[in-house]
């Protein structure tokens, strides 16, 4: 019986070759462009959840009135990461990134060559513990303990190293810094808010080692305790900023944001490191869009053949 309505179906098809094409293609269409609609915003929605903590792992944002008013920005101070692992009960582990140069590129010096380098971050050694990040070579704990140690992408290890094993060697960064490479890891998928090429020891610099409450260029996550209170801890934020500043002098106030939430609730916040940031009003209006074109495909199917 099925074979028969196959048999029926196909010889309609032939007969009617311009209305059967016309039809199919319309329909095939409008599917086909859902279907990439959907699996783009698929895409979007999957951001960082491949960290197994990703549930307790919090961004934190300060908050501050600028001369455009109010203004949320992705930085914080260096002090703050430090010191809310000592005085936050709430609070595991907690860890600063900082782009080299606030943002600049990076000038590389590596085996008698120069490279140019977009994304070599100095962080803390608290990263690697707040982030699942896998190591194809060394291992992730004390892989950036000592200073000046660097562990790098496994792309960035055969652009500047090739097929030699980097473990061991060094490179210098702006003429500044000799660098050992202490471990090789997996590059960062491309649905992950961190795309580190280069992590770097924080505590090198002078800047992680003379921490201070006034500038605001670090990028900072913390990892909290399963079933913690976000208000409470945020309630510990400003009692920790209350004891280390001045009410007077406070200029800024700090939120913590789930790190589910970094890439498309981040849109419209100032001084981000991450180069892929998404919009989740972008996801709304194109889960939409699919929606309306998958409606007028059926809609235009069922007219045709009815007609």
């Amino acid at each position: 019986m099925i074979k028969n309505y196959f048999k029926i179906a196909w010889r309609n098809l032939v007969k009617n070759r311009l209305f059967s094409a016309i039809n199919v293609m319309g329909l095939s269409i409008g599917l086909a462009v859902t279907l990439t609609l959907f699996i783009f915003i698929r895409h979007e929605q999957s951001f960082d959840n491949m960290y197994s903590n990703v549930d307790n792992i919090q961004r934190v944002l300060l908050h501050t009135d600028g001369d455009n008013g109010k203004e949320i920005w992705a930085t914080v101070p260096p002090s703050l990461g430090p010191t809310m692992m000592t005085d936050v009960a709430n609070v595991e582990y907690a860890a600063r990134t900082l782009k080299n140069d606030f943002g600049g590129t990076t000038s590389l010096r590596v085996l008698e060559q120069n490279f140019t380098e977009k994304d070599l971050f100095w962080v803390d050694a608290e990263l690697l513990n707040v982030f699942d990040v896998p190591f194809i070579k060394g291992q992730a704990k004390g892989a950036l303990d000592r200073p000046n140690t660097a562990v790098l992408s496994e792309t960035s290890a055969k652009k500047y190293f090739g097929e030699k094993d980097p473990i061991g060697k060094t490179f210098t960064v702006d003429g500044k810094y000799e660098l050992e490479v202490t471990g090789v890891y997996k590059d960062f998928p491309n649905n992950s808010t961190l795309d580190c090429n280069i992590m770097a020891s924080g505590i090198t610099t002078w800047v992680f080692k003379n921490p201070s409450w006034n500038n605001a260029s670090f990028e900072t996550y913390c990892l909290l305790k399963p079933n913690t209170d976000l208000a409470s801890t945020e309630l510990q934020l400003q009692e920790m900023l209350n004891k280390n500043m001045e009410k007077e002098n406070q200029w800024y106030t700090f939120s913590l944001q789930p790190m589910k939430e970094v890439h498309l609730y981040s849109a419209g916040y100032d001084n981000a490191y991450a180069n892929r940031i998404g919009d989740i009003k972008e996801v709304r209006n194109l889960s939409y869009l699919a929606l309306i074109i998958l409606l007028i495909a059926s809609i235009n199917y069922m007219n045709l053949t009815t007609a």
